[in-house]
């Protein structure tokens, strides 16, 4: 009795030497995964624009890896497809964002990235409408067992600036629109810049049927060759005018 109970303490005391000897992190970090984005965006882009964002996965080792990850795009832009991760599904959208997941890092016969390998996804997208203010997309590499604090990344898109243009716009009414012979009416002309850029040398025509006699006007009409105009001048971005004839 006592021999067998000699025994299972020298095994016992093996095995805790056994265990010390690993280090501590061995059953911790074994790769590490890293994440980067980047686009074809230099120039700037605009609604209706194409863009192909790129996330480059990269493994700091020491070993080999694999792993999966998220990217957030935000649902200004339209996905249009892949290409370097065909194991991808899209999900979304999820408020003013959907997200694009890469299933398998990297798509290769043994799902397994090398250390100090990389590997790209290419994500293609059209811009469907201009944001009110900056935009990003960002990658998220999902923790492993073996990779518990992978990287992530983020990317501000370079969205080009509205061009600077005019937009005039007029407006017209009148009350009341039936009459007979001999009644007035008033018609409301309303006048407006709705952009960016003054306009020089603004003028609104009226044009009234020879059966219409003109009385007053609340703003200053000037007879040219015939033709009543309203000489606004340069008329600046958001302004607006109203004249009663």
């Amino acid at each position: 009795m006592k021999r067998v109970t000699t025994v299972v303490r020298i095994l016992c005391g093996a095995l805790i030497l056994w265990i010390g000897l690993f280090p501590s992190g061995a059953f911790a970090q074994q790769y590490q995964f890293n994440a980067l984005l980047s686009a074809d965006d230099g120039a700037g882009i605009s609604a209706g624009d194409k863009v192909t964002l790129t996330l480059t996965v990269s493994n700091a080792g020491p070993i080999s890896g694999t792993g999966s990850a998220r990217v957030t795009i935000p649902t200004v832009f339209q996905y249009d497809g892949q290409s370097g991760c065909s194991s991808s599904t899209v999900a979304g959208p999820d408020g003013n964002e959907f997200y694009f997941d890469w299933n398998y890092i990297p798509d290769n016969s043994d799902l397994q990235l090398a250390p100090g390998a990389s590997v790209q996804c290419n994500i293609q997208l059209t811009l469907k409408t201009l944001p009110a203010g900056p935009v990003s997309a960002f990658a998220a590499i999902q923790p492993t067992t073996f990779d518990p604090n992978p990287g992530s990344a983020s990317y501000q898109f370079n969205i080009a600036p509205p061009q600077s243009v005019t937009d005039l716009i007029v407006s017209v009414s009148a009350n009341p629109t039936a009459l007979s012979q001999g009644q007035s009416t008033t018609v409301h002309v309303n006048a407006a810049n709705a952009g960016s850029l003054a306009a020089p040398n603004t003028v609104v025509v009226f044009a009234f049927p020879p059966q219409v006699q003109l009385g007053s006007a609340t703003c200053n009409l000037t007879n040219v060759n015939g033709q009543q105009k309203w000489l606004l001048g340069t008329f600046a971005p958001s302004a607006s005018a109203i004249c009663d004839v």
